[in-house]
């Protein structure tokens, strides 16, 4: 009786409050629909309590009537479940955006849906290559035999077809300062050509043996002036996440895809 084909683009909390949530758009949708036919919904949406800040419950949004309905925005794959008839699949995102150690957790993939007489499928096929994070638990004191360990490791996954690690320091620095270390690891060939992104989750050590975060300083400034700026906390939080996620990104055709997946970004 045919394959029918819909969706609807990430609303915004304010575009949310004008169409009285997503429900009244979907039945709309739905009047426009032959009564047979196998109904696919894709979504790009916030519901709780994925989202415990969002006031969209999926089970009272949506009707009755869709067969499959896909949802993205939320990273973390989900068991597929059936709500109002319609088998609800939450395959999360095929790339880490971001580190998450909930997220890391969690095996990338996509699920692969067969549908025959009616009755639906879903398999998750896991990837057998994704982001690696690499942490990395900093001494000062060491630094010769913990960067060398640092670059085999990254060496040995570039070696075995992986993708470019995202490296985490953590510890603390006396002596030396956050620009020694870089250049340290640029030195010692660990660039951008085999990292893709580092973050620095040190302290630096003063006299009184006090620790001064220094975690992205620049950052810090920036992130500081935007909440300045930003007075609704959730926003705020939107706008931090989307920056760190875009420090993970290789370059600008990554990025362009990463805001094309993410619209709620440019909605806000």
């Amino acid at each position: 009786d045919g394959i029918f084909i819909g969706g609807l683009k990430y609303i915004s909390k304010a575009g949310l409050k004008q169409t009285n949530g997503i429900r009244p758009i979907l039945e709309s949708y739905l009047k426009n629909l032959p009564n047979n036919g196998f109904k696919i919904l894709m979504l790009h949406q916030e519901f709780s309590p994925l989202f415990p800040a969002s006031q969209l419950y999926l089970e009272s949004e949506l009707p009755e009537g869709f067969n499959y309905v896909g949802i993205g925005h939320y990273h973390i794959k989900q068991e597929p479940k059936i709500v109002k008839g319609s088998t609800v699949v939450y395959p999360g995102s095929t790339e880490f955006t971001a580190y998450n150690e909930n997220e890391e957790k969690e095996k990338k993939g996509f699920y692969f849906v067969n549908v025959k007489n009616g009755k639906i499928k879903c398999e998750f096929i896991t990837f057998s290559k994704n982001r690696p994070f690499l942490s990395v638990d900093f001494e000062e004191e060491r630094i010769q035999e913990i960067v060398e360990k640092l670059k085999n490791d990254v060496e040995k996954l570039l070696d075995e077809g992986r993708k470019k690690p995202v490296v985490i320091f953590r510890g603390s620095l006396k002596k030396l300062e956050l620009k020694d270390l870089t250049s340290f690891l640029e030195n010692i060939g660990l660039d951008d050509e085999k990292v893709l992104h580092y973050r620095f989750n040190l302290s630096k050590e003063t006299e009184e043996i006090t620790h001064v975060p220094i975690e992205g300083i620049e950052t810090d400034i920036i992130m500081n002036k935007l909440k300045e700026l930003i007075k609704e906390e959730e926003l705020f939080f939107v706008v931090e996440e989307a920056i760190k996620s875009l420090q993970t990104l290789e370059n600008t055709d990554e990025m362009k895809k990463f805001l094309k997946e993410h619209p709620e970004i440019l909605d806000f």
